[in-house]
């Protein structure tokens, strides 16, 4: 694991939703409702949905669009590691999901040169 985030840093997890369907297009102001996206452990804040973006140029029924969403590491967590978890749907309602547990360690490097 050689990602490290301190507490209080900001987190930002980007990813792209790409099918035949129209995905969903959403806000900052209005995430998407058919998507789940967790930053962090069970129970923490919410991330927050920062931006959208078509791929395939301003088409608002665009097939293939980024997603980019940001979260902040509380100030005094009580856990060590942590995660996200993705879950979206296209139109018609089939859904993918994407998990990884602990690929996050809160902390610092430390370098000691003798």
């Amino acid at each position: 694991m050689d990602q490290i985030a301190r507490p209080g840093s900001v987190v930002t997890l980007q990813f792209r939703v790409v099918d035949d369907r129209e995905v969903a297009q959403g806000t900052p102001a209005s995430p998407p409702a058919s998507f789940t996206v967790v930053i962090g452990p069970q129970g923490s804040v919410p991330p927050t949905l920062t931006s959208v973006q078509n791929n395939l140029g301003n088409d608002a029924s665009s097939t293939d669009r980024r997603y980019t969403y940001t979260w902040t590491v509380p100030s005094a967590p009580s856990f060590t590691t942590f995660g996200y978890f993705i879950n979206v749907s296209d139109s018609v309602g089939n859904w993918r999901v994407l998990e990884a547990e602990s690929v996050i360690m809160i902390g610092r490097w430390s370098l000691k040169l003798h």
